[in-house]
């Protein structure tokens, strides 16, 4: 399956033979339609990003769980001038300058 090699591949010990961000676009670009109930994700990509790659992802009831630090609220700020979605910030319990953001009802608006 593309996306447990995927996984594998990102997950491999040594950061050298891990796939370079535009690979891991790439692939997951590719792979074929999914959904997802949670989608989570930590120092993978600024919010306006993780959000467009996100949005194929998710149904109605999709939760997206993104930790973010203290650029939290301006990378919200930027992706509502292209997204719809519902957002939450919850502070961190574990970092004073962590964020987890939850995102519901996630919309790109290719339009905006």
């Amino acid at each position: 399956m593309k996306l447990q090699s995927l996984l594998n591949d990102c997950w491999k010990h040594s950061p050298v033979d891990r796939p370079e961000f535009n690979e891991v676009i790439e692939r997951i670009e590719s792979l074929p339609a999914l959904t997802a109930d949670v989608i989570t994700a930590r120092a993978l990509a600024p919010l306006p990003l993780l959000c467009k790659l996100a949005q194929p992802l998710c149904h109605a009831e999709t939760v997206c769980l993104f930790l973010k630090g203290r650029s939290a609220q301006e990378e919200l700020t930027e992706t509502q001038k292209q997204t719809t979605l519902q957002a939450t910030l919850i502070a961190s319990q574990t970092d004073s300058e962590g964020v987890l953001i939850k995102v519901r009802n996630l919309h790109h608006d290719v339009a905006r």
